[in-house]
Formats: C-alpha cells, structure tokens, sequence
C-alpha cells in the first residue's frame, strides 16, 4: 500500500530541499521574507500549515 505524505508536510520539505539546493540558510530566507526562522522552520518541518499563496511567491523571489 502506498501512503501519500500529507499536503503540509509534503510543501515542507520541498521548500527545505529549495532552499537548500539554492544555497540559502533558513535564517537568511526567513529574513528575506519577513518571518521568524522558527515560523519557517515549522513550516519545512511539517509542524505548521503550508505558506499562503502569497508567501509562496516571496520565498520563490528570495531563492530566485
């Protein structure tokens, strides 16, 4: 049987592999979004709710 990782945790760990792959520390995209790095921390580790569609669009700005 193949289980389906949840949506909030799939968006995180996907935005950590980004951010990651572009190079970037989480304080450093934090800071370049205006959040806190614990929100964004929360945010890759699944432990919080996916980014608003506008939040999305600043952290794909800030990895350009």
């Amino acid at each position: 049987m193949i289980t389906r990782e949840p949506r909030h945790r799939f968006v995180g760990s996907t935005l950590r592999a980004l951010r990651e792959s572009a190079g970037v520390s989480l304080r450093e995209l934090a800071r370049r979004i205006g959040v806190s790095a614990g929100y964004l921390s929360q945010v890759e580790s699944g432990q919080s709710g996916p980014p608003t569609p506008e939040r999305l669009f600043q952290i794909a700005a800030a990895l350009g």
